[in-house]
């Protein structure tokens, strides 16, 4: 059976979890804390379940697909990669 690899990243943030939240999730913001995204495209705003994100690295034209499998606000998000590179 194939394990899918799993990430997750925690970190403490000293503002409202409310506005990380709305910074995180705002796909304009991605390239701002995730360095090796350059841009990200949502298929709908705000994301929720069943959202499509398209994202490129930097100095790529290779686009991956992710869905928003899981989503409750301001505790939980979770993606599936749908189509691209590793």
């Amino acid at each position: 059976m194939f394990k899918m690899k799993e990430n997750i990243l925690k970190i403490h943030i000293s503002r409202p979890l409310e506005e990380v939240w709305g910074f995180v999730l705002d796909s304009r913001n991605i390239s701002k804390w995730f360095d090796s995204i350059a841009e990200e495209i949502p298929s709908e705003v705000p994301a929720r379940k069943g959202t499509t994100l398209k994202n490129r690295a930097p100095n790529s034209k290779i686009w991956n697909e992710y869905e928003v499998t899981d989503y409750e606000l301001n505790k939980k998000f979770i993606l599936s990669q749908v189509r691209g590179g590793v």
